[in-house]
């Protein structure tokens, strides 16, 4: 068939707003986001003129804990590797702090998303696991890893414990997205997520990333959207030249997901100064993984939640004369996310000269294929594309 809704992918980026980069776990502290020295403005603002590049807002999910300037970890249990001598408030660099907020708060094309606080779960003032909220983790269990959640009490306060850091230095722009330090378990069905994603969605989350392996592209947690994530590179490798990085959707052994998985330091140089001489090849290397046919980038989670259910939930039939679009189904989907804008794909040098149930507009044009918007008329339940 040469028309197909293609899935949305966006970019996601983790572990940004860590000062020290370093990896410490050898003495029981955070990995960080593995980068050899503390982070510099400019590791902000290379993600802004890479979202600016593509225009589309890059995802960013934020570990806030040391940007504690009223110490509210102290005495917190699991928290920090420090619990009763927490002291963020008197080692925090506040000049390099404040520039870094002003670059996140200035960024236009960078949104914000919740990872946590110090990333990992701490116990007798060292690192358990990275894997903060999920931090039970049994061998086996019927003949598969167990990792039970935290008590639900717990992780509520961490959540608050979060927004209130944010609060603390003001940050203004919305928190959009949820994405689990080291993966999420089990399944959006299972109880301990419903029970997290309500927690979630109580602060106006409504997408949460990372992991879920089993799942098709997307699905729903108690009205929060489930991504499926794939990895674009190792979490600590930094310097990497897009030129040169070979991922790509085109690979049949790349799983197709709406959310690529990125760390801070895969788009940072050893030396910050020279961060901004590879946006343009990022912009290049975005582009071309996501053009495949089936493919394209979202501008933003929303949108790639949107039409990642879309892709999944309508039927694509031919009919005389060229296409009909059925979407019943996507309208059963328990998300606020899905919008009434939708993407399709033709390929073959077909063109769509007439289109019933909407209006159609010109997205973007590839190499084999072109990317049309469509735009739903009220109460239509499919939409027909006259060839």
């Amino acid at each position: 068939m040469n028309l197909v809704l293609p899935l949305a992918t966006h970019i996601r980026i983790d572990d940004v707003a860590w000062f020290d980069g370093r990896d410490r776990r050898y003495f029981g502290r955070p990995s960080s986001t593995g980068m050899p020295r503390f982070h510099h403005p400019l590791d902000v603002r290379v993600v802004n003129e890479i979202g600016k590049a593509l225009n589309t807002h890059i995802h960013c999910n934020l570990v806030i804990g040391e940007w504690d300037i009223k110490n509210r970890l102290r005495g917190v249990p699991h928290m920090t590797w420090d619990e009763a001598g927490w002291d963020a408030k008197g080692t925090l660099d506040k000049k390099l702090a404040e520039a870094c907020f002003a670059e996140l708060e200035s960024s236009e094309f960078i949104d914000y998303g919740l990872h946590g606080l110090m990333h990992g779960y701490y116990v007798d003032g060292k690192q358990k696991t990275e894997a903060h909220h999920y931090p039970f983790a049994r061998e086996y269990e019927r003949g598969e890893a167990a990792s039970p959640a935290l008590p639900i009490e717990e992780f509520e306060l961490l959540v608050d414990l979060f927004f209130k850091i944010m609060d603390d230095w003001g940050f203004k722009k919305p928190v959009t997205a949820f994405g689990s330090p080291n993966g999420s378990y089990g399944m959006p069905s299972d109880d301990f997520n419903i029970a997290m994603a309500r927690v979630i969605y109580k602060r106006g989350i409504r997408s949460w990333k990372y992991g879920w392996p089993k799942v098709d592209r997307i699905d729903t947690c108690g009205g929060v959207a489930c991504m499926t994530s794939v990895e674009m590179a190792p979490w600590n490798a930094y310097d990497i030249d897009p030129a040169l990085h070979a991922f790509t959707f085109a690979d049949p052994s790349v799983r197709r997901c709406p959310d690529i998985c990125t760390h801070w330091p895969n788009f940072l140089r050893y030396n910050p100064e020279n961060n901004l001489e590879r946006v343009e090849a990022w912009k290049d290397y975005f582009l071309r993984i996501t053009s495949p046919f089936g493919m394209m980038l979202a501008r933003d989670v929303t949108e790639a939640a949107s039409q990642t259910f879309y892709s999944k939930y309508a039927s694509v039939e031919t009919v005389d004369g060229g296409y009909r679009i059925g979407l019943d189904a996507v309208d059963t989907v328990d998300s606020e996310l899905v919008g009434k804008e939708f993407y399709v794909s033709l390929k073959g040098g077909e063109k769509p000269v007439r289109c019933e149930g909407g209006s159609i507009s010109l997205h973007e044009k590839r190499a084999d294929h072109t990317v049309y918007r469509i735009a739903r008329s009220e109460g239509a339940a499919s939409v027909r594309l006259f060839i």
